[in-house]
Parts: C-alpha cells; structure tokens; sequence
C-alpha cells in the first residue's frame, strides 16, 4: 500500500542509516584490534558485544533496504549474503 516516492524515501533513509552504522562498525572493529593488540582483555571483550549490537543494526537496515529494492518480503539471511 505503500507509494513510489514513499518507497523512495524508505529506501533513501536505510541507506543513510547502513552507511552510518557500517562506518560506526568500522570504526568499532579498528578500536576493537588495538585493544587486542594492546592487550586490555576488558575492554576488548566489551568492544566485542558493542561491535555485535552495531552490525546487527547495520544489518537490520541493510536487510530491509535489500528488501525494498527488491520489493518482496520475506526474503533470508541466505538471500541478504549473496547481494552482500
């Protein structure tokens, strides 16, 4: 039920949203590594839950911008990696 501009914005705002979270996650992942390397076993295991909860956001937005462009519901993880 939803418009073609209403679509359009949906998809620009997942977009935006997986751009900002895969950067967050990147910026994450390198913090994580020097914490390894530095060897603060504390923070480098807190790092690592936070890095789980950033890409689960990035893929909850990447997901469904998959499935906008798409324009089937329903589709699965399988389907997400192959247009990864």
């Amino acid at each position: 039920g939803l418009t073609d501009s209403d679509i359009a914005a949906r998809e620009k705002h997942a977009m935006q949203m997986a751009y900002i979270y895969g950067a967050v996650l990147f910026l994450g992942l390198s913090y994580w590594l020097y914490l390894w390397i530095a060897g603060k076993w504390s923070a480098f295991v807190m790092m690592l839950s936070f890095n789980f909860m950033i890409f689960s956001f990035f893929f909850r937005e990447s997901f469904w911008l998959m499935q906008l462009r798409e324009r089937k519901l329903g589709m699965t993880f399988k389907d997400w990696l192959k247009r990864v």
